[in-house]
C-alpha cells in the first residue's frame, strides 16, 4: 500500500510538472527504491550577541546533546514512541506533524 501510495504521489508531482520530488530526510529503505541519489541536510541556527542570546544557545546545545544521548542509549522502538509523541503535540497546534497524503 506505502508504494502505491507513494508512486500516486509522484505520478500527480510529474503531472504538475515537477521536476523533483524531495523525499525529505531520513534513510528509509524505500527511498533507495526509487532514487539512488542522496543529499545531506544540515542545520545553522544563528544567535545575535548578548548574554540572554548566549544561554539560549547553551541550551540548544545541550538539547541537541540530550537527544543524541537518546538515541544511542535507548532502544528503537522507545525512540520512536517519543518521537510520535512529541509530533502529536507540536507547537500545541493539535497538528500530528506528521507529512501530509497527496492529493
Amino acid at each position: 500500500v506505502g508504494m502505491v501510495l507513494m508512486a500516486k504521489c509522484i505520478e500527480n508531482a510529474v503531472a504538475q510538472g515537477w521536476s523533483e520530488f524531495d523525499f525529505l530526510r531520513g534513510p528509509e529503505a524505500y527511498k533507495s527504491h526509487w532514487t539512488s541519489n542522496r543529499r545531506e541536510t544540515c542545520q545553522l541556527t544563528l544567535f545575535p550577541p548578548g548574554i540572554k542570546n548566549h544561554f539560549y544557545r547553551l541550551l540548544s546545545g545541550a538539547s541537541r546533546s540530550a537527544r543524541g544521548w537518546v538515541k544511542r542509549s535507548l532502544p528503537e522502538s522507545w525512540v520512536e514512541r517519543l518521537r510520535a509523541g512529541i509530533a502529536g503535540q507540536e507547537a500545541g497546534t493539535g497538528k500530528s506533524g506528521k507529512a501530509r497524503d497527496c492529493e
